[in-house]
Formats: structure tokens, sequence, C-alpha cells
């Protein structure tokens, strides 16, 4: 009996401490859950698979997401300014009065990760000048914390891992 009281401890813990970041633009962080906050004509694509694409309109164009937990949200860009120096930047604790941006690149490609909070609001912006074909930037290798599984969903898994157990060592 210890030893399958073990077996459930040591099963429980991976359940909780290993689960891992979200890897692309799936499930909690599906395209239909994301908010498009500006709109100023320019577009979200997010048909090719794991990866989004924001081509900034006049004003710029973004995308918005509650963070489900906390921890590293981290992803490849590449970014074309289209000459006309709009920005590509992370948006962090977005608010009815608080948006804080910081410049990913003005052009070019490479990694960037923050970290967020549960309930915070984050995500994605690419400014515009107004002038020519608007900048573009493709997000991919997305990686950011999932909602951790609820008590009930962790005692109901123990549960059947517990009964599992008893009905083995009834057998033998």
């Amino acid at each position: 009996m210890r030893r399958l009281i073990a077996h459930l401890a040591v099963l429980v813990l991976l359940v909780v401490f290993a689960l891992p970041a979200h890897a692309d633009f799936s499930g909690y962080y599906a395209p239909a859950n994301w908010t498009e906050l500006n709109q100023g004509g320019g577009a979200i694509d997010f048909s090719a698979p794991g990866s989004v694409q924001i081509t900034g309109g006049y004003g710029g164009e973004n995308i918005t997401i509650v963070a489900p937990a906390s921890g590293t949200v981290s992803f490849s860009y590449d970014f074309d300014d289209d000459g006309n120096g709009g920005p590509f930047v992370d948006m962090e604790n977005v608010g009815p009065v608080t948006a804080v941006e910081n410049t990913i690149a003005y052009s070019g490609s490479g990694t960037y990760s923050f970290t967020v909070t549960q309930g915070e609001t984050f995500g994605f912006d690419v400014g515009d000048s107004g002038y020519g074909n608007g900048p573009s930037a493709t997000i991919s290798d997305f990686s950011a914390p999932l909602p951790t599984p609820e008590p009930c969903t962790l005692t109901l898994l123990g549960i059947g891992s517990l009964t599992l157990g008893l009905l083995r060592r009834k057998r033998a």
C-alpha cells in the first residue's frame, strides 16, 4: 500500500509541476481567443500552422489575450518594417489606463521573451506611420503559460489511480 501511495504522489507531482508552456496558437491560445484591438486597416492572419502574421495598417494593428497563468511568454519573430519606421512591440498590462510596450524590433528577426502574471492582458502590436504597404511581423515558436488544472481534476486523477492500484493488488 505504501508503494502505491508513493507512486500516486509522484504521478500527482508530475502532473502539477510538469505542465509545459503551450507551443503554438491552439487550445487556450487559439485564434478565436485573441482580441484584435486597433483594426486600423491592417490584418491578422492565423492561417499558417503554428504562427500568426500581423500587418500594420494606418495607426497600427494589435492583438491581445489574458494570461491564464503566470510564466514566460517566448516566441520567434520575423519583422519587416517596410521602410516606414513602424516598430514591432510586446504589450503588457494592457488595460483602460496602462499599456507597457517594449520595442522588440524595427526590422529583422530573432527571439524574444517576457513574463506575465495570471490575469494580465498581453499581446503584440505592429505600428505604422501610415505610408507604404504596412510593416509585417510573423510570430512563430510561440510558448506561453497554460492554465493549471483545477484541484478537483487532480483529485479525480488521484482517485482513479488509487482505484486502479487497488484493483491490481486485489487480483494479485
